[in-house]
């Protein structure tokens, strides 16, 4: 299986989430889908919802409906903890509130994914970010 493609439709994006993962029997495909795509799949009725996805990814990968064994689907926006999926900004927005996000404001700092320009959205922001206000409340102050 290839291990990533982009779509402009429902599939949006796909990813081999166990690539490179040796000794698995089966693979993990994620399948992410933002904006329209996001909102096209979610209109879909659930019992209806792996049907949906199987045409697209089965022209981007040949012998996924054979191989296929079950789906999960979040739909983040819908879910009433999350209502929504994870932040991403504008045009602008990330060289204009990121520095503000850095400083924090007053006692309050800001960590998470969202506050880190070179990895805004994933893991990585989230991990480093954190770090840099863990060092930030762990320096003596002058």
């Amino acid at each position: 299986m290839a291990p990533e493609a982009l779509t402009d439709g429902p599939a949006g994006m796909t990813w081999e989430g166990t690539d490179a993962q040796g000794g698995l029997d089966s693979a993990v495909l994620t399948v992410f889908g933002g904006g329209s795509a996001a909102e096209t799949a979610g209109g879909w009725p659930a019992a209806d919802r792996d049907a949906c996805f199987a045409a697209p990814l089965g022209g981007l990968f040949p012998g996924f409906a054979e191989a296929f064994v079950e789906s999960r689907f979040m739909d983040w926006p819908g879910n009433p903890d999350a209502g929504a999926g994870y932040a991403f900004p504008g045009p602008g927005e990330v060289t204009r509130v990121a520095p503000l996000l850095e400083g924090g404001h007053g006692a309050v700092e800001f960590a998470g994914e969202y506050t880190s320009p070179a990895f805004m959205g994933y893991m990585e922001g989230a991990l480093s970010s954190g770090a840099r206000v863990a060092r930030k409340i762990a320096a003596p102050t002058r």
